[in-house]
């Protein structure tokens, strides 16, 4: 029989003042920040099959943006894509994941989203227990 270990930790993905914001019908900017937005990860580990669930406080996440991600989990702890499940909160006030009413997205932040994504399920799987 094998043991079920869980670990969680989240990351901080506030973009900075400036950045173009999704959701509305037209173009508008980060001026003020009211409550940071996170990536928060839960890891399970079986002792044979770890998964990772990744909740992130953006409106929509684009499926290039997942798949990159999850290439960066394969690339730091060899956890295969397919074993990696990447969701959005859908908040109307996080910065444009996709071109769209006046948004398009910041290939920066993307890079640093992705980055942070996989930083939570890095400190995850370190705090499974």
């Amino acid at each position: 029989m094998s043991t079920l270990k869980a670990g969680a930790a989240q990351t901080n993905i506030t973009p900075p003042l400036g950045m173009l914001l999704a959701g509305s019908l037209k173009a508008r900017r980060a001026t003020d920040v009211h409550d940071e937005l996170h990536a928060k990860a839960l890891v399970l580990d079986d002792g044979t099959t770890q998964l990772a669930i990744v909740i992130c406080d953006v409106i929509c996440i684009p499926r290039e943006t997942c798949d990159a991600a999850k290439t960066k989990l394969a690339e730091r702890l060899g956890m295969p894509g397919e074993h990696v499940l990447i969701a959005a909160t859908h908040t109307h006030t996080a910065p444009a994941m996709k071109s769209g009413f006046e948004t398009e997205p910041d290939a920066d932040y993307l890079d640093f989203f992705t980055g942070r994504v996989a930083d939570a399920v890095q400190l995850a799987t370190g705090r499974t227990q």
